[in-house]
C-alpha cells in the first residue's frame, strides 16, 4: 500500500526534465486513427490506452476512426490494398477543419 506522499508523488506531473510542473489544464484533443480495437495490433492497443488515460485525467478526448472500431464517431475509410482487415481513414483533413471550426465557434 502506497503512503499520502507516494499517492500524492504518483499523481504529480513531470516535464520532459523529469521535474514537476504546475498542473494541466484540461485539454480537448481530436483523435483521428485507423488503428482501434477490435483491430489487433500493438498500435491499437497504444492508441486505446492513451485515450484512456487521457480521459482519465480529466481532458476531453473525440475520437474518429473507421466503422465497426472502438471509436466515438465512424469516418469514411477503404481497405487498405496490402491488408484487407485493416481500413485507411479518407477524411483525416475535414475532421481537423470541423474540430478546429467548432473550437472557434464555443
Amino acid at each position: 500500500m502506497l503512503s499520502t506522499e507516494q499517492k500524492s508523488q504518483e499523481d504529480e506531473v513531470f516535464d520532459l526534465d523529469g521535474r514537476a510542473s504546475e498542473a494541466v489544464k484540461p485539454m480537448r484533443i481530436l483523435m483521428a486513427t485507423e488503428y482501434l480495437p477490435p483491430y489487433v495490433s500493438g498500435i491499437a492497443n497504444r492508441c486505446k490506452n492513451l485515450v484512456k488515460g487521457y480521459r482519465q485525467h480529466g481532458h476531453t478526448v473525440t475520437v474518429y476512426g473507421p466503422p465497426g472500431s472502438q471509436c466515438d464517431h465512424e469516418v469514411v475509410s477503404i481497405v487498405n490494398p496490402f491488408y484487407d482487415q485493416q481500413r485507411w481513414i479518407t477524411a483525416c483533413f475535414q475532421l481537423v477543419n470541423k474540430q478546429h471550426s467548432s473550437h472557434i465557434t464555443n
